[in-house]
């Protein structure tokens, strides 16, 4: 478990990051669910991309609040968004499906959005974070599953992406 703070003008985030260790455990959550599912459902270190993730009572929980990050590139600015879900905005009516890490507006949050996603992509791992963030017109706290999948089974090709809002 780590926490780390990143800054810029007028915004803050503080991520803390938890692993998978002490959250599996835990209350269950949406993610908690995803997770198991990844687990059970990954064949060796990786799970296929195009393999399918969620129930229907997952999906309905989730829909909307997911992402597939492309991460092919060896330069984690140069990460694109192949989808990004609607209900998850860092900017009031911001569409980030087909736009690159480095186009996130905040260069804080932007900063711990390249870090976290290069530290899954290199460790093959998934990780669950706890963020508290002030950024444009968001303030609020989320959490948020990072786990690697494959389209050629030896390397992390793709992240999903997904978040929940505690209650």
């Amino acid at each position: 478990m780590s926490v780390r703070v990143y800054s810029g003008l007028g915004e803050v985030t503080r991520a803390h990051f938890m692993g998978t260790d002490g959250f599996v455990v835990g209350p269950d959550t949406p993610l908690i669910r995803l997770f198991r599912t990844w687990e059970e459902r990954r064949r060796g270190p990786l799970l296929y991309e195009r393999q399918v993730l969620l129930t229907d009572a997952l999906l309905a929980e989730l829909v909307g609040y997911m992402h597939i990050v492309d991460v092919q590139s060896d330069a984690p600015d140069r990460f694109f968004f192949q989808s990004y879900g609607f209900r998850a905005r860092v900017a009031e009516a911001a569409n980030f499906t087909g736009r690159r890490l480095d186009e996130i507006p905040c260069p804080g949050y932007r900063s711990f959005v390249q870090d976290s996603y290069a530290m899954v992509k290199t460790s093959g791992t998934a990780v669950l974070s706890r963020i508290a963030t002030t950024h444009l017109d968001y303030t609020g706290t989320y959490h948020r599953l990072v786990y690697p999948l494959t389209d050629d089974g030896r390397h992390v090709t793709h992240l999903g992406v997904a978040v929940c809002h505690p209650d």
